[in-house]
């Protein structure tokens, strides 16, 4: 189990507004192209490098996770069996998270570089799991969810996943990304319906 130096933040009576201004900017917008068959598509998270990823969606309603870079558009597929796949987030490696459907209709976390698709799986024990995050050391976060609908949050490292240890007796938490310095970042549930954020830093 990996173990987190955790700060939980509490926003109740403290919301505020914030305003960005982009005046006199300029931008040169290029449409991206979408796979062949699919009826509608949208980007989801650029990366330094310019990389692109996103969704092309399907008139079945199926959609596939995919790459944009130099002009061309590139299919990450779905894990076997399944029929549609959905992009997080991707690294400045060309590293790309998300989720896809597998032949029984159930969901796990995929990571996709060079080419190729892998299934991260779940903890022991789940059918469900999610890849939210991924950082330019390789290291990704999600949530693997047990039969019973319990979150648990996890990190995907060299081949092993691990739940993470957010807060003594606290039994759901989702991750929601990590950056360079392993911060990660996510929510826990207090109660039946009060969430709570959370930032920690992995102890090394």
């Amino acid at each position: 189990m990996m173990r987190l130096v955790v700060v939980v933040f509490c926003l109740i009576g403290m919301i505020g507004t914030c305003v960005f201004s982009a005046s006199n900017a300029s931008y040169k917008t290029t449409l991206l192209d979408i796979l062949p068959g699919s009826i509608s598509s949208y980007a989801v998270h650029i990366n330094d490098i310019g990389q692109v990823v996103g969704v092309c969606e399907f008139a079945n309603r199926s959609r596939h996770a995919v790459l944009w870079q130099n002009g061309k558009t590139t299919d990450l597929g779905t894990l076997p069996g399944g029929l549609s796949s959905y992009v997080t987030d991707i690294n400045s490696m060309g590293q790309v998270v998300g989720v896809s459907e597998l032949a029984d209709g159930s969901e796990h976390a995929f990571l996709w570089q060079n080419g190729k698709i892998t299934d991260l799986g779940t903890l022991s024990g789940d059918k469900i799991s999610y890849a939210a995050g991924i950082n330019d050391k390789g290291m990704v976060i999600g949530v693997s969810t047990a039969p019973n609908g319990i979150k648990r949050a996890v990190l995907w490292h060299k081949g092993k996943i691990s739940k993470l240890s957010i807060l003594p007796k606290c039994k759901w938490s989702c991750a929601q990304d990590i950056n360079n310095d392993n911060q990660i970042i996510g929510y826990i549930r207090m109660l039946m319906t009060l969430t709570m954020p959370f930032c920690g830093r992995m102890a090394r």
